[in-house]
Order: structure tokens, then sequence, then C-alpha cells
């Protein structure tokens, strides 16, 4: 480690006495000498830039670890990353600042890479509390730690002698999350957000989807909170990187109340089943406080938080600038779009446009939609529109029939009108690929593309009292090879919709439901036999039917392993604790009944390559092998 002196700097000791010449020259002051005192305390009293805890790492690269307290009492640990042009000894050059929160490991470490920010900005890397090296009582997400990002920013960042006011928040996944939420708290100086890799609802988009348990990601990802490292082995990542003594780590973690893990979100979920207090708020809830310029990025397949982040733009106030990125894509694709991450901070930060982002401030090509991500980063140019769900979409009925087609009209054949449908057997400890389902598929006129939420009503009844039913919509080429898009589901029991909170749009002088939403509280049972109405939200997806491709509509019980979020392993990270009573469930069709799934239809095509992508080459889709292939 290098000393402040071997870096130029005032070493403490200078600092000290320059401190203790000020003290002297205040307690000189004689009328007599008036204008000579007055212009020497000018002079001394201007701010004494100590810069001893910045040092140089072994890349080369200007770094600092230091506290910022809270209002509290809690100290919050920052890991300060210094651009390359940055001069520890110019006391005129203001910069503008990234702020970036979490929980994670990495939270602990200065973030300087000039791919991410250009080398244009100082990057402050905070630690959540009761992780790395900060104190206080540590909960994944809260009010408090809402408002320490506030205090961060407003009451830290901002004061430092290096800053111009000017900051950003950046994140993706937790920090993302955690970005978000700090943004709607709308501290002052807060200029841009850019954050990826979010939730909009937790209990319906990632939890309990649909009101079926989740049991993969999200509580594999609690787990790691009770590491004998630290929450993800932040304790230890902050010891090594800040090269704390072991007394020195452990003042820290006895700093911290003891935990009360049955106040934390891993137990509180696993007991909770409805959408109601204690259950914790999601950042819908907090969106309508955005008042900085935002940028949210997200992928429809992603494995870890789900496809349901991509309505936090439609949370967040119309009367702010804010910008909507979609593609396929699993959690990190998001991560991959850095020039046009970049140059929504440039322009609000900085006020320079760049070609990443050249209509950067026009609202009506503030969503941006990139079709057919490939493996290797290969992408096309966006789609542009001025809202999401798109503005010129054409949402179209597609009807369930008796020949396992989906039809523009009901089918009128003999028996559809009455209880009579397709049915498929609900049993315990199937493996999934010995589910039993229903399968109906589209075939297209000439290439088509969807883009947005997709809602399936059914008309269903099943020989028991509740049944949970998983619907996924594929692509089908013409070789066999299926290429799983999007999926939704829904508990019976939990099928009363809220038409107030359920989004609607007008289509062609008819309201359609484009979002249901369900309260998720107060089960009711089915009565056997009886057909019940059943609206199913389908998270959003884009996509482009290439000619000879088929949509295939499949139903059935949950899988264990959901054969859409997958990671870039093949690795299933959403798995389903169904449970529910063996049965026989029937999809209702005809005119009485009529069962039906509302597509997104583009008017024409977005920008695609003139060669189809191959199978397994679309980022983020999982190909389900044929026999051939077996």
């Amino acid at each position: 480690m290098l000393r402040p002196n071997d870096l130029g700097l005032r070493s403490f000791e200078k600092c000290r006495k320059d401190r203790e010449i000020h003290k002297q020259l205040k307690g000189l002051v004689d009328y007599r000498m008036k204008n000579v005192i007055v212009f020497l305390l000018v002079f001394f009293a201007a701010p004494v830039w100590c810069f001893a805890d910045i040092k140089l790492d072994k890349d080369g690269n200007y770094v600092e670890f230091t506290y910022a307290t809270m209002s509290d009492g809690v100290k919050i640990a920052v890991a300060v990353g210094y651009p390359k042009g940055f001069d520890p000894q110019d006391q005129i050059q203001k910069w503008p600042a990234i702020l970036e929160m979490s929980g994670y490991p990495q939270a602990s470490r200065p973030v300087y890479r000039g791919d991410r920010y250009g080398e244009r900005y100082i990057t402050v890397s905070a630690s959540l509390r009761g992780t790395g090296a900060s104190g206080g009582a540590f909960a994944a997400f809260s009010e408090r730690n809402i408002k320490d990002g506030y205090e961060i920013i407003e009451n830290w960042i901002v004061k430092q002698a290096w800053s111009n006011g000017k900051v950003g928040i950046h994140g993706h996944s937790w920090s993302g999350i955690t970005g978000f939420l700090i943004a709607t708290s709308n501290p002052p100086h807060l200029g841009a957000v850019v954050v990826s890799g979010v939730i909009d609802d937790g209990y319906r988009g990632t939890v309990r989807i649909g009101g079926i348990l989740n049991t993969g990601f999200t509580f594999n990802w609690m787990n790691r909170f009770y590491l004998p490292t630290g929450v993800w082995g932040s304790d230890q990542a902050a010891a090594r990187i800040r090269g704390l003594s072991e007394s020195e780590a452990l003042q820290i973690k006895q700093s911290r109340p003891p935990r009360n893990i049955a106040q934390e979100d891993l137990w509180q979920l696993l007991q909770l089943t409805e959408d109601k207090p204690p259950w914790p708020k999601s950042p819908r809830h907090y969106a309508a406080g955005i008042r900085a310029p935002i940028f949210i990025l997200h992928a429809y397949q992603d494995q870890q938080v789900g496809g349901s982040g991509v309505w936090l733009f439609d949370h967040v106030p119309d009367n702010i600038p804010k910008r909507l990125l979609i593609s396929n894509g699993h959690h990190n694709t998001p991560t991959t779009f850095r020039p046009q991450r970049r140059a929504w901070f440039d322009f609000w930060l900085r006020g320079e446009r760049r070609a990443a982002l050249l209509n950067i401030d026009d609202p009506d090509t503030r969503v941006q939609v990139v079709f057919e991500v490939q493996r290797g980063q290969k992408k096309n140019e966006p789609l542009l529109s001025s809202d999401f769900p798109l503005s010129e979409t054409i949402w179209k009925h597609y009807y369930l029939t008796s020949n396992g087609l989906l039809s523009t009209t009901p089918s009128m054949r003999q028996g559809d009108s009455g209880a009579e449908g397709d049915t498929y057997e609900v049993g315990v400890g199937i493996a999934d690929d010995k589910l039993d389902g229903v399968d109906y598929q589209l075939a297209f006129d000439e290439p088509t593309a969807i883009c947005g939420p997709i809602t399936l009503t059914l008309w269903a009844s099943s020989t028991t009292v509740d049944t949970d039913l998983f619907a996924i919509v594929s692509d089908v080429d013409p070789d066999g090879r299926v290429q799983h898009l999007q999926r939704g589901m829904l508990r019976a029991s939990h099928r009363a919709l809220d038409e107030e909170l359920s989004q609607w749009v007008d289509a062609q002088g008819e309201k359609v439901l484009i979002r249901p939403h369900h309260p998720h509280v107060d089960p009711q049972p089915l009565y056997p036999r009886k057909p019940y109405r059943l609206d199913i939200e389908i998270f959003p997806v884009g996509h482009v039917f290439r000619e000879g491709h088929k949509l295939l509509l499949s139903i059935s019980q949950p899988p264990l392993n959901d054969p859409v979020p997958i990671s870039r392993g093949q690795m299933r990270t959403f798995q389903y604790e169904s449970n529910q009573p063996p049965g026989i469930v029937t999809i209702h069709r005809g005119a009485d009944y009529p069962s039906s799934i509302l597509l997104p239809v583009l008017p024409s095509l977005p920008p695609i390559s003139d060669n189809p992508p191959a199978a397994g080459d679309l980022m983020g889709i999982y190909v389900q092998p044929n026999n051939s292939d077996e």
C-alpha cells in the first residue's frame, strides 16, 4: 500500500499542521491590521484538501475506501473509483458521480472500468447495511435502504470536494432494484438512472406467479444471506479488499444488531400465501415517486427475476423522461447494451449526445425493442415506439377449437357449446416430460411479429376443488423444433379479477383485457365440473415467427422445472410447488365458453436479418429436443 506522500499529496500530519495554523490566525484578529488579517484568513480558510485515504491500486487507478455516516449514526461502507483523468491535486475540475448499491461482495470494490462509463465519472459503490464493511441491520430491500441511498447522495457525494453536484444511479439485478427504489425518494441532485434486471411485482412476477409458489432461484438466492462469511460472502470480501485486520472485521460485525430471522424475507415469504400485509411492498408501489430521467432495460426470459420487470416502465410517471429497452435474453443480456447505458448518463449528466441514443429526448422513440438477439451479442437495430405496450399493436383474439388449432372465430362444431372440451389429467409426482396436457397451434400465412403481453382467457373445469394451470407459448419450426418463448400460470382458486387494477386497451372499439390483475386474497374453491372463467397473464414477449413457423400454445399442470427461464448453463431456475389434488381438467370452448388467447401482433416486421437465426442461437430461448435429437 502506498503512503500519502508517495503520491505527492499532503500527509495527515501536514493536514493537522495546516489546521493548527488556521486556528492560530483566527485568534490574531486585530482591528489595526484588519485588512491584512482578512486577506490571510481568506487565503487559509479555503478548504484543506486531505487525500490521505486516496491511493493507487495495483493497476494504477486511484481508489478510496471510506464510510458515509447516516442520520441514525450507522456507517455505510463506500468504495470510490476515480477515472484515469482524475488528479487528486486538482482543486478546480469537478466530476459527476454514479452510485451503485447492493449487498453483493462486489459492492466493496471500486468501479472504474472505462467500458462502462468511459472514464468520465467518479463511481461510488456502497454496501447495504449489514453487508460488506457496513454496520447496521441487514434487509435485502427496506425503507431504510432507500433512505440510506438518499443520504449517501445528498449528505455525502455532493459534499465531496470533487463533486459537481450531478449524480447518477446505476444498477443491475440487486443493485438495479435497490437503485430504482432509491430513485423513488427523489434526491434533489439525482440527474439520471439506468437500471436493469428488475421486478415490478414480487408476488406476481417472481415468488408466487399466479398464486403458485416458485421455490427456485429466489429462495436459493436468499439462502446465501446466511453464509458464515456474511451475506453472499460480502463480509469476507470486504475484509480482503479493504485490508481489514481480524479485529477490525470483528468490530464491524459486533456493531450490528442481532438478526431476527422470523422477520426476514426468506421466512416471511415461505409462510405467506396471499398478497396482503405483511407481504412486502414491490417496486411498482414506489414508482410514482420517480422524478429523475430513467432508463430501464429488461430481457423477456430473465431466469432470475422473471419477465414482469418490463412493466416498471408503465408505472413510472409519464411526465418525466423515461426510456425502455427490451429484448429476448437471459438475466445478464441487458448489461450488454453498454453504449446505450453510457449514452443515457452522458446526455443527462454531461449534456452530450452519443450515437447510441441520438434521439434520446424524443418521446416518440422512448421505447426500443430489439428482436432476435443472438449468442455472441449479435444485435439488430431496434424497433422504435412511443409507449409500452407498443402503440401500433394490433390486438387479435384467437379461439381454441376442437381440432387443436387457434382460429379467429370460435368453433361451433357439435358439442362445443356444451360442457365438453379438451381434457388432460393432473397427477402427483409426474416427471416433467411425462405431464399430460392439451396443445393448440396457429399457422401464419407470412412471417409475423408479436410484441407485448399475452392474455389467455380459459373456460375450465376440474373434477376436484382446485387446480393449477400452466400455459406456455412456443415457436415450432418446420423441422418440429420447439423454442419456448414465454409462459403464464394461475391457481384456479385465485381467479378473482380486480378490474380496476387490471390493464385494458381499446381495440377496434372493444375494451380488451391485456394484463389481468388478481388480488390473490381470499381464495375460493371450484365446484367440480362447473366451468369457470380464468384470465391468465402471460408475461410480455417479442418474437418474429419466420416463414413456415407456427405458434404453439400448450396447457398443463405446472412442471417442476419451468422450461422458459434458463441460465446460460441450461439450468432451470424457476421451480414450482403445485401440490394440487389429482383430477381431470377440461378446457371448454365454443360459443358459450369462448376460450381464447389475445396476441399483440405488429402491423409489419421489425428490423431483423434476412437469414433466420438457427434454433438455439437466440439468447435466453430454450430449444426443446425433438425425437430425432434424443
